[in-house]
């Protein structure tokens, strides 16, 4: 009997690990939308993925980012967005050697939609949402297909500068991400996770 019994708390423990992390989305104090965290598949490639919802009048959407990683390193990223029904936006990051990336801006059909990144990979602004980046120094923005500076505030809390020349603030406890402050189309908003880590 207590072999079942240890079976069956470290089946729960694992379940507990793999749960999904949900994150509400405030904007002037009204809950706009959500954000989900996926679990990370363990398999031969490492992923990690978010989903993003929201909703305010005249104006609703989604937004989408994976991340597939190969021995620490980003094999490729896919990120889109859509409002109102309709994509805007898609972006593919693809591994085409060591340290050398190319980046796809599916939505532009002139001939500044595909760059090359030779950068090495080993952070996105997706994976802010899985681990604390206490060591990082920059991470890649998937949708913007460039390297971010990551500067420590304290108290558990880092900005990311984004090639746009705006700013989010990412805050931790006990590593796990709680609260992001951001912008969306010109409006501060925030992304606080529901339920708090222990």
């Amino acid at each position: 009997m207590p072999k079942i019994l240890l079976i069956l708390l470290l089946l729960a423990s694992f379940a507990g690990n793999a749960q999904v992390a949900t994150f509400d989305v405030v904007m002037a104090g009204h809950t706009i939308g959500s954000v989900k965290v996926l679990p990370q598949d363990d398999g031969a490639r490492l992923r990690k993925r978010i989903e993003a919802e929201f909703s305010v009048p005249f104006y609703s959407g989604s937004f989408v980012a994976e991340n597939q990683f190969s021995e620490g390193t980003l094999h490729s990223s896919l990120t889109e967005q859509t409002v109102n029904g309709k994509r805007r936006e898609q972006t593919v990051t693809t591994r085409l050697a060591s340290q050398h990336y190319r980046f796809d801006l599916s939505e532009k059909a002139d001939r500044y939609r595909k760059w090359e990144v030779a950068a090495p990979i080993a952070h996105t602004i997706t994976g802010l949402y899985y681990q604390e980046p206490t060591q990082v120094q920059a991470v890649y923005s998937e949708k913007f297909g460039a390297m971010c500076r990551i500067r420590k505030l304290g108290n558990g809390s880092y900005s990311v500068e984004l090639p746009n020349g705006k700013e989010s603030v990412y805050s931790y406890e006990h590593g796990h991400c709680v609260r992001v402050v951001t912008e969306l189309a010109g409006v501060k908003l925030s992304i606080v996770r529901k339920q708090r880590p222990l």
